[in-house]
């Protein structure tokens, strides 16, 4: 008699999404690896001052926008960045003084984040720091550019599993 082939889990840290097809961000909100990662890095982003696991994860990046490790691997980057915004984002978080509204539309998320903080990213790097200022720059552009809302971050199942798995 033979034996039953046993299926084999994918791994916990591999995305659902081939990192070599070209995605949406609406289709990376949607992944249960990616988009649960996406989801630390904007709660991370809000929590950076009240809990000192989101200072920790954030302080191991070396991304200038966070999109690094602990929280995604190098090829989930690479999707995450090359990923085209199929999201309308709110007026408020495009510069006045740019025609980025009409452009962030079908741009790679890198080519959005860089259009979107723009101004802001040169008046930094004058400074001398050339990060943005994660709570209030970059945590409601990503979840505008991922069409993710910021309530969902607060919803019991998703702290439950932060708490217990972390990223």
């Amino acid at each position: 008699m033979a034996k039953a082939k046993r299926l084999r889990k994918k791994p916990t840290g591999a995305a659902t999404i081939a990192p070599t097809a070209p995605q949406t961000t609406s289709a990376l909100k949607t992944d249960g690896i990616l988009g649960y990662k996406t989801r630390v890095l904007i709660y991370d982003l809000l929590n950076i001052t009240k809990d000192p696991s989101s200072a920790r994860r954030l302080n191991a990046t070396v991304d200038e926008h966070y999109l690094s490790t602990p929280y995604f691997t190098a090829p989930e980057t690479e999707t995450i960045k090359n990923a085209t915004v199929d999201v309308e984002i709110s007026s408020h978080l495009i510069p006045d003084d740019s025609s980025a509204a009409e452009a962030i539309l079908g741009k790679s998320l890198y080519g959005a984040l860089c259009a979107l903080l723009q101004n802001f990213l040169d008046k930094r790097r004058a400074s001398g720091d050339a990060r943005p200022c994660g709570p209030h720059d970059l945590a409601p552009i990503f979840a505008a550019l991922f069409g993710i809302e910021l309530e969902e971050l607060k919803d019991e199942n998703f702290l439950g599993r932060l708490r217990r798995n972390g990223v």
